[in-house]
């Protein structure tokens, strides 16, 4: 991306007890989104991520075996030290904490300063500008 800086638009800290969840969600008016883990379980903690084509699911024939290219959806699992940025309009959410512990976590947005301004101007120039006068 052609841009000098960004901006953090929100940073907030997660800790989910057992059972705790977050649902399929993006984060709107932001060009990025992350997470840092702090404190995860290591037999299971993950971040998921959904495919966004709503069309992807129409036809779904059976697979003999499951694999990376059979699904609509990837995970990463979660470890601590580990951040995962993504662009923020991808679906994602966080399975059940099945772990004893809290997951503690770290999350963030990022933007681009005055973006309107400088970045999200049409990419086409009008070649034929139409006029019309009305008379009475």
């Amino acid at each position: 991306v052609d841009c000098e800086n960004f901006e953090f638009t929100g940073f907030w800290a997660n800790i989910n007890p057992t059972g705790a969840s977050a649902t399929a969600h993006a984060h709107p008016n932001n060009f990025l989104g992350g997470v840092y883990y702090v404190q995860t379980d290591p037999e299971g903690d993950s971040i998921y991520f959904t495919d966004p084509r709503p069309q992807a699911g129409v036809i779904s024939p059976p697979y003999k075996e499951e694999n990376i290219y059979s699904g609509n959806e990837a995970s990463v699992p979660a470890k601590p030290g580990r951040m995962v940025v993504f662009p923020a309009w991808l679906v994602h959410g966080v399975p059940a904490n099945g772990s004893e512990h809290d997951r503690i976590s770290m999350s963030f947005n990022v933007m681009f300063p005055q973006f309107t301004e400088n970045m999200s101007q049409p990419k086409w120039e009008p070649s034929v500008r139409l006029k019309r006068e009305i008379t009475d």
